[in-house]
């Protein structure tokens, strides 16, 4: 109450120098006391230049291994954000459309959605990324053994609450619908797992020099674990395996990476879709398309 919030038209950026440096590092060590974070890492980029990379804190709140900035975290729902890079690539630029021309479903995707939901006739045609609602309890409390093409399968059950273009809804399976159709097309002979594994990792990853970066948890003692909190609001750690749930909808959210590694991604949405070798990742249509939605009554 009483915030306001401050413009700034007409401000130059100050340059990140020694200053900014330690009092951000201060800031950051103040802030994971009081809120009570185990560790985190952090990086900023200026000018095309990653210009400050820290880690702060242990990778888990019982153990001595340190963050740092080549610390892997899993990133969630940021995950969604780099598949549009897959997409834009694997899939092209326009609405992805689950069924080819053949009118043959791609990775088996349908949706039970009532005809009327589709310009086409058929649910399954021209599907953006809206219009189902969020039904993360299935990921959540079943997800052993289950593979993507299990999820996608699971869809044939899920009807559309609106119809098409009329409101945004959050939805984990149409992410992971639409990010495995992309790679699906690009590595046609492979699981969808694999695939997506593939596209991400030639299209994305390699381009813009993520070495760290991964579609699955390595495992490794140096990653960051999970943590919850306990009755007690301490942060404690939790099994990795709950973490799976992400793995049959890995477009939705299951990326490991470092902010070292995402500092790269940054580099190339500020650079218009270039890395750092100045090669075209992405076109600057399709890399502001991820930032900047198109307008609702223009299209543009």
């Amino acid at each position: 109450m009483g915030l306001k919030e401050s413009s700034l038209a007409g401000i130059s950026p100050k340059t990140f120098g020694d200053e900014e440096r330690n009092a951000m590092s201060r800031f950051v060590d103040a802030a994971m006391r009081q809120i009570g974070i185990p560790g985190t890492a952090i990086a900023v980029v200026q000018n095309g230049q990653t210009v400050y990379a820290e880690g702060f804190g242990v990778c888990r709140a019982d153990g001595e291994e340190r963050v740092t900035a080549d610390t892997r975290f899993m990133i969630g729902s940021a995950t969604k954000a780099s598949d549009h890079y897959d997409d834009g690539q694997a899939g092209g630029s326009e609405a992805f459309h689950l069924v080819d021309s053949g009118d043959r479903s791609v990775a088996g995707f349908r949706s039970s959605g009532r005809r009327r939901h589709s310009p086409s006739g058929d649910a399954a045609h021209g599907v953006r990324l809206h219009g189902h609602a969020q039904t993360d309890l299935d990921l959540i409390f079943r997800f052993r053994y289950v593979r993507p093409e299990d999820r996608i399968a699971e869809m044939r059950q899920m009807s559309p609450t609106t119809g098409f273009g009329e409101t945004f809804q959050y939805s984990n399976y149409l992410v992971a619908a639409g990010g495995y159709a992309a790679a699906h097309s690009y590595a046609q002979d492979l699981s969808l797992q694999d695939a997506y594994d593939r596209a991400m990792r030639e299209l994305v990853f390699e381009p813009l020099g993520m070495s760290r970066t991964s579609i699955l948890c390595m495992d490794s003692p140096s990653d960051a674990a999970p943590h919850g909190r306990d009755l007690d609001g301490i942060a404690v750690p939790i099994d990795p395996v709950l973490e799976n749930f992400a793995d049959a909808v890995a477009p939705a959210g299951s990326v490991w990476s470092s902010v070292l590694d995402m500092a790269q991604y940054l580099k190339c949405e500020m650079r218009d879709g270039s890395n750092d070798g100045g090669e075209q990742i992405i076109s600057p249509e399709i890399c502001w398309r991820a930032v900047v939605p198109p307008s609702k009554s223009t299209g543009k």
